[in-house]
């Protein structure tokens, strides 16, 4: 999916340094930082029907919003644990 590979990409330097033992609620101005590179970079994204008919941006940037109001992808580097409950 193209938001696992984005967000993978954002937050490779923030996941290493929790991996070393950094708290995550010490890095939380890195991490909005990243989220909002995050969207940035997902409202870019045009997505398109069986590869031939292309959505558009605003169809696309709606896609993403509506899964993550469904808790399927987040923002935040830890956002399963601070929304998916």
């Amino acid at each position: 999916m193209r938001w696992d590979n984005e967000f993978q990409a954002q937050y490779s330097k923030i996941g290493r340094k929790i991996d070393s033992g950094v708290a995550t609620c010490d890095l939380e101005d890195e991490i909005k930082d990243a989220g909002c590179e995050l969207i940035y970079s997902i409202r870019r994204l045009d997505l398109s029907i069986a590869d031939y008919l292309p959505l558009g941006v605003e169809f696309t940037n709606g896609h993403f919003y509506s899964l993550s109001n469904e808790l399927e992808i987040g923002w935040h580097f830890d956002w399963e644990n601070k929304y998916k409950k």
